[in-house]
């Protein structure tokens, strides 16, 4: 056969008879074809084992294995091999029972060469037929195997598919999907098909070289450069090797599949985020709902228990006045356990292992043992810290009582847990430190007003007996100084009362005490105990209107009369000329009260800030005006007591008005 010229076929010739086997090996190779001789059945099937034949021609009558026998064995390791079998005039009955078990066609000796070789090229022809029919089938189904994944994203879909096709495209008796573990130095099963197969990483792999033997065998997945995982076929018999079609379909199928479990694997991990995202951000809206230490650290270890699934959780905190960690919070025990695990102290010393961990791991998981009672004690164990700043201030754990491991997913879910916990009781320390502080400027603001008051009211009291000439006559100059001391000691008295109503505002203490009022009973007190501050600004027109309809209020008399009356001295206090009305209405199931005034108004820029302590727009007219814009302040504070609101409208140069809204019956009274 001349160089470089494909040959017609690969012919294995199987004959005892060793001149006739020589002959006919020569003669078939002079006619272009590429031929191996073997003498017996053993030695063809060795010859099988080692390449691929298109086609066996071989003597049915041999010593030892004779042709349908070889036949049988070679059709087991090559399924689409073309058999011919050569026989005598007395073994035609053989012949045809051995095109039953699955010969091509058979050939009677004695034969002239120009007939076996047409009876050769049929053989060879419907062979590469047959594969090229394979062939076109098995692209068919990658085709629509390529479609069929490329509709899903679900990795169990996707492992299901792959396994189906390559037990079909391969015709192997078991196939498993293999992927890489969660140490990523090993393969684990993750979907198998057809009989069990055994594989274990490390023992020896059978490539799919050409003639290769083999009862198993693996092929790589892979994505670009990365392995995804492996295909693992098993043969119930050792066969030579995968043909040429077979190699190109679970090429390709393996490289579909590569891809496929990728994208899978990326979008389970984006859901897997995803999830692990939104349950933090229950936890995180759960703990910004209370600034209650007690309260917080209880509702942490019952998202513990919840989100990750597991039996109890517990919060250490450091507490060096009790000697270490003790437990302060916890869910999934019994109360007496947990009374229990409260008397345990947990000294530092004990815990300096995992306290090293936690100074470079955001969660430390542990098995039986690993860690100290009553840390330990479990199954499974995560520890996270609480930390304030750097410092560990305290342990957060999650335990399981069976021996079943937390996922990475759930560990990551847990130093986010931790973290959260962390800000939390962050932000609880700053409120009980600001409440401690509030505290205390509180009891100073009321002990200061306390002392200011007693020297007031004797000044005020000496002012007036020195007014009325208890001491002897005074003069009328006199008295209008005398006068004067008296308006200045009442603007102190009432701002020291204004400071006492801050502090108890804001320390939740202003008792309240609710009764039944008229809105016209109201009009008239008000109006009398703001006699002297009309008198002050007497051409002012001051209007009362109470509405005939207005219902009856259930509120705290005095407070409100607080209210109108700071109004009304903002009221008097910011109008030069012109009016004030002051006016009750029912209004939407409850009671209006506006306080409209002709006065200078409300710059838009200050308009934002009115209700706010300590504020009164320009310093100029601070200086002005006077006051330490504490009025407006107080008022809504103390409607938001009493269950009322507070809005304004103002035009500047064109005056104000205030409108106070009130329910019939305030909702914290009836409760």
């Amino acid at each position: 056969m001349p160089p470089n010229v494909p040959p017609l076929g690969r012919i294995l010739v199987v004959d005892d008879e060793h001149e006739l086997l020589a002959a006919l090996t020569d003669a078939l190779s002079a006619q272009g074809y590429d031929t191996t001789g073997c003498d017996s059945g053993a030695a063809a099937l060795a010859a099988l084992r080692e390449r691929p034949f298109d086609a066996v021609l071989s003597d049915l009558m041999m010593p030892g294995m004779d042709g349908i026998a070889l036949l049988r064995e070679a059709l087991t390791l090559a399924p689409d091999l073309a058999g011919i079998i050569m026989t005598g005039q007395g073994t035609i009955q053989s012949a045809l029972e051995a095109m039953k078990s699955g010969a091509f066609d058979y050939v009677l000796k004695p034969f002239k060469l120009s007939l076996i070789l047409p009876v050769l090229s049929r053989a060879v022809a419907v062979r590469r037929l047959r594969e090229e029919n394979v062939q076109l089938q098995q692209a068919v189904a990658i085709y629509e195997l390529s479609h069929a994944i490329a509709e899903t994203l679900d990795l169990d879909t996707v492992l299901e598919q792959v396994a189906e096709a390559a037990l079909a495209q391969a015709r192997a008796d078991g196939v498993c999907v293999l992927l890489p573990g969660e140490s990523g130095g090993e393969l684990r099963v993750a979907r198998s098909r057809g009989r069990p197969c055994r594989w274990a990483l490390g023992e020896p792999l059978l490539a799919f070289e050409e003639g290769a033997p083999a009862d198993s065998a693996l092929l790589p997945m892979r994505a670009g450069n990365a392995l995804t995982g492996a295909i693992h076929l098993h043969f119930s018999r050792p066969r030579r090797g995968l043909t040429t079609g077979e190699r190109k379909a679970l090429g390709l199928l393996t490289t579909i599949a590569g891809s496929a479990v990728q994208n899978a694997q990326l979008h389970a991990q984006l859901q897997e985020e995803a999830q692990v995202t939104a349950a933090l951000a229950r936890v995180g809206r759960e703990m910004i709902s209370s600034l209650d230490t007690p309260v917080l650290l209880n509702r942490l270890c019952q998202l513990t228990v919840e989100l990750l699934q597991c039996d109890v959780s517990h919060t250490f905190q450091l507490r060096p006045e009790h000697g270490g960690y003790v437990a302060t919070a916890g869910a999934g025990d019994s109360p007496e356990q947990f009374q229990a695990l409260q008397v345990t102290r947990i000294a530092p010393a004990v815990l300096v292992g995992l306290l090293a961990r936690l100074q470079t791991e955001a969660v430390v998981a542990a098995g039986t043992g690993a860690a100290p009672p009553p840390l330990g004690g479990a199954g499974a164990l995560l520890c996270g810290a609480l930390r304030r700043g750097e410092q560990i201030i305290g342990l957060h754990t999650a335990g399981r009582l069976l021996a079943q491991p937390f996922t990475p997913r759930q560990q990551r879910l847990a130093a986010g847990i931790a973290q959260l916990g962390s800000l939390a009781l962050a932000n609880a320390y700053v409120a009980e430190e600001l409440q401690q502080v509030n505290q205390l400027k509180s009891d100073f603001v009321a002990t200061i007003s306390h002392e200011l008051r007693t020297p007031l009211h004797v000044i005020m009291g000496y002012n007036q007996l020195l007014e009325s000439e208890g001491f002897g006559p005074v003069s009328g100059e006199q008295i209008e100084v005398l006068r004067q001391m008296q308006a200045s000691a009442e603007d102190l008295l009432r701002l020291v009362n204004a400071t006492l109503d801050l502090g108890r505002l804001e320390s939740g203490r202003l008792p309240l005490r609710f009764g039944e009022t008229q809105a016209g009973e109201l009009l008239r007190q008000v109006e009398g105990e703001t006699a002297a501050l009309r008198a002050a600004k007497p051409l002012l027109r001051f209007s009362w209107q109470a509405a005939a309809d207005t219902p009856p209020l259930v509120t705290d008399l005095q407070r409100l009369k607080v209210v109108l009356r700071n109004l009304i001295d903002n009221a008097v206090k910011f109008t030069a000329a012109g009016g004030v009305t002051v006016s009750i209405a029912g209004r939407e199931g409850g009671v209006e009260i506006a306080v409209a005034d002709t006065g200078i108004g409300i710059a838009p820029e200050v308009f934002p800030i009115i209700f706010e302590p300590f504020r009164q727009g320009e310093h100029a007219m601070t200086r002005r005006y006077g006051g330490v814009g504490l009025g407006l302040y107080i008022a809504r504070r103390m409607l938001d007591a009493l269950g009322g609101t507070i809005s304004a409208e103002s035009v500047p140069g064109q005056g104000s008005t205030f409108r106070v809204r009130l329910p019939v019956r305030s909702q914290r009274q009836a409760a």
